[in-house]
C-alpha cells in the first residue's frame, strides 16, 4: 500500500439477531491485532462519530467500531455525515472500520452495498444443531449425559436458541 501510494482502509460488516457473538467477534479481533481499538455506541452523537474519526486516525492503524450501526443511524447520526466521514476528502489511512447491525435492512443500500465502505459483509447466523451441541458441550463439559444433550440441543434448535440463550442456558 505504502510503495504503491494507496491509502489503507479497509471495512467488514457483521450483521445478525442479537446474542449471536458479532461483538465477541469483535473483541477477538481486538485481542489479536496491533490495533488501537476505538467504539461509538448507539445513541452516539454526529460530533462524537467525527471525534472518533479523527481520533482513530491519529492512532493509526486503528479498529473503528461501529456498534449497532442500524440504530446508531436511524436515531442520533445524520447517515450523510457518516458517509462524510467515512468517504471524505481525508485519506483514513491505516483504519479497519467495523460496524454490527442487527436489522440491516434498516440501512440504505448506499451504505453497507459498495466497496470502500464496508468490503467484506458477514452474516452471523443462529447457530445449527452441530453448533449448538459444541457450545453446550463447552459449557456442560461431562457434566452431562448424551441423552440429556441430544434433547436439549433439539429443543434449542427448534426455539432458534441464540448463542447468549445458550450461555444462559448453562448459567441458569
Amino acid at each position: 500500500y505504502l510503495k504503491n501510494k494507496i491509502s489503507w482502509k479497509r471495512g467488514l460488516f457483521l450483521y445478525g439477531i442479537q446474542g449471536n457473538g458479532k461483538t465477541s467477534i469483535i473483541k477477538t479481533i481486538v485481542s489479536q491485532y496491533p490495533f488501537k481499538a476505538v467504539t461509538v455506541s448507539p445513541g452516539s452523537q454526529s460530533s462524537s462519530v467525527e471525534e472518533a474519526f479523527k481520533y482513530a486516525e491519529s492512532q493509526s492503524p486503528a479498529l473503528l467500531y461501529f456498534e449497532d450501526l442500524d440504530s446508531l443511524l436511524n436515531t442520533s447520526v445524520d447517515p450523510s455525515v457518516f458517509l462524510n466521514l467515512l468517504d471524505g476528502v481525508s485519506s483514513k489511512n491505516g483504519l479497519f472500520i467495523i460496524a454490527t447491525a442487527n436489522r440491516p435492512e434498516l440501512l440504505a443500500a448506499n451504505i453497507t452495498d459498495r466497496p470502500s465502505r464496508f468490503d467484506k459483509k458477514i452474516e452471523i447466523p443462529i447457530p445449527d444443531k452441530e453448533l449448538t451441541k459444541k457450545y453446550l458441550l463447552k459449557w456442560f463439559g461431562k457434566n452431562i449425559t448424551k441423552d440429556v444433550l441430544n434433547k436439549v440441543v433439539d429443543k434449542c434448535v427448534k426455539n432458534k436458541f441464540t448463542y447468549a440463550y445458550l450461555k444462559d442456558l448453562y448459567i441458569s
